[in-house]
């Protein structure tokens, strides 16, 4: 069962280049932090394609992975759905790497795949 969760009053987004400190199995990429609920990062050279290949991985709890496409929040150490972002929110996350696809190829390649995002 899945429980949606509400955004609190602000999306907060943070673009900065560098490394993920601790986890060798991701490269030198641009990152991307989005604040949905909790803090998740996009990483553009990720090589874990699970659960899909556009995620975000939980920066308040290592064991969360948000599906990009869909707003499934997935436990990887269970590999089931913990919950789901509310469409609305997603929608305002979409939004955002709308104008980030500006200047970013690789979100530009992802979003441009419309038919895979679910809640549009």
């Amino acid at each position: 069962m899945t429980e949606d969760h509400e955004l609190n009053d602000f999306l907060q987004f943070t673009i900065f280049d560098g490394h993920v400190r601790g986890d060798p199995s991701f490269s030198l990429s641009l990152e991307i932090a989005v604040t949905i609920d909790k803090r998740w990062r996009i990483h553009k050279n990720d090589k874990d394609f699970w659960p899909s290949d556009f995620h975000a991985h939980c920066l308040d709890d290592m064991r969360l992975v948000l599906n990009l496409y869909t707003g499934e929040v997935y436990n990887k150490n269970t590999k089931t759905i913990d919950s789901k972002i509310k469409s609305k929110n997603m929608i305002e996350t979409y939004k955002y790497l709308e104008k980030v696809a500006l200047k970013e190829d690789y979100i530009k390649r992802k979003i441009s795949l419309k038919k895979n995002f679910v809640y549009l």
